[in-house]
């Protein structure tokens, strides 16, 4: 096995504001060419529409100021916003689902509003749904959101009593169910090519596993370990995979790794065969693919406090000509109206 290291730092950050705590769920809308990111802790969404031109950036801020209707929940607690799933159409993208802290939600970018449509409450469980929040997720080959949900900031992950889920929630019927229970925390999911293998990451057990994905269903039972990420990178306390995708071109993963600085290429083995450093944060959290380059996202130092942030933790980092791939990094959810 060679495993090649890169250290990217030449031309500085693709995006920074010194206000920014946690960016993730990063993805790009081919059709509409517009890159999408969020800020989980301050509930942004961040849009670029041109991705060559960083002054096309806009940001957008889930509130209880900008529902429509009455909100539903204790006004007490913030929101957040763990994944994002925008419409895209060549026309670009006039509406997104992302995960909120209570369930799915919708916004328009004509109105600048948003709802509801989906609780995680919905799938029958039994948990203290104000101490959780979104995390990762993506949308299945059959059109329906995957979506992780994990002790929110204010609560502390219990190793011994996991809080967090993986959920499926299938937006023509607005129905949620329950995948996996018991995380601590769930994250990136993706999809084989051919669509008959899920990859599922998991945070704090240092691990991507697979599973046979059949029926619109992950098959459980036959969960097998197909990266331990402690193996690769135990000069680390805690290197947590974070966010990922897999190349098109090479069907290889290529996940953030938490407090390790780096982005990390695994091939169709499970084997670490390249990382990319980032020397001016530790706290990488997710990647994607957007006309072949790589977007890296990353956190700040100091996320839950009232502390003003520091450093460059929080910026968006650019990778270029990582594959040939120019197609979008998520597809569109199946929903009543698309």
């Amino acid at each position: 096995m060679t495993e090649v290291t890169e250290t990217v730092h030449k031309n500085g950050p693709y995006y920074f504001d010194s206000k920014i705590r946690l960016s993730e769920g990063i993805s790009y809308a081919a059709e509409s060419k517009a890159l999408f990111w969020i800020d989980i802790y301050n509930a942004y969404i961040h849009r670029v529409t041109d991705i060559d031109d960083i002054s096309t950036h806009t940001v957008w801020h889930a509130s209880v100021d900008n529902y429509e209707g009455l909100y539903p929940f204790t006004t007490d607690l913030p929101e957040r916003i763990g994944a994002i799933f925008p419409i895209d159409r060549a026309d670009g993208v006039e509406e997104v689902y992302f995960g909120a802290k209570y369930g799915i939600a919708r916004m328009n970018y004509t109105t600048l509003r948003w709802q509801y449509l989906v609780h995680y409450s919905d799938s029958g469980l039994q948990k203290d749904w104000t101490g959780l929040r979104s995390n990762d997720g993506n949308v299945s080959p059959d059109g329906e959101i995957f979506i992780g949900i994990m002790n929110d900031f204010h609560c502390t992950v219990d190793s011994e009593d996991p809080k967090g889920a993986l959920l499926k929630v299938n937006l023509r019927e607005n129905i949620c169910e329950l995948v996996i229970d018991k995380l601590m925390i769930p994250n990136a999911i993706n999809w084989s090519q051919d669509g008959t293998t899920v990859y599922f990451t998991d945070s704090l057990n240092f691990s991507i596993y697979k599973y046979p994905y059949q029926d619109k269903n992950l098959i459980v039972e036959d969960k097998a370990l197909f990266i331990d990420i402690k193996k690769f990178n135990s000069q680390f306390d805690s290197p947590e995979p974070d966010g990922s995708f897999i190349d098109p071109d090479t069907h290889n993963i290529i996940t953030a790794v938490w407090s390790t600085s780096t982005v990390q290429r695994y091939d169709t083995k499970g084997d670490l065969i390249h990382k990319w450093t980032f020397p001016e944060t530790n706290r990488i959290s997710a990647c994607t693919l957007a006309q072949g380059h790589m977007f890296v996202t990353t956190a700040n130092e100091i996320i839950e406090d009232n502390a003003s942030p520091e450093g460059l933790g929080g910026s968006i980092f650019k990778v270029e000509n990582v594959s040939t791939y120019m197609g979008s990094s998520k597809r569109n959810p199946i929903t009543a109206e698309h």
